[in-house]
């Protein structure tokens, strides 16, 4: 579905995001 097409993105924008937090 598009659905999964979307989580991938997602996922990408969720690793960008760990690494501001690690900091």
């Amino acid at each position: 579905s598009e659905d999964e097409v979307d989580i991938e993105e997602i996922i990408e924008l969720d690793e960008e995001y760990l690494e501001e937090e690690m900091i």
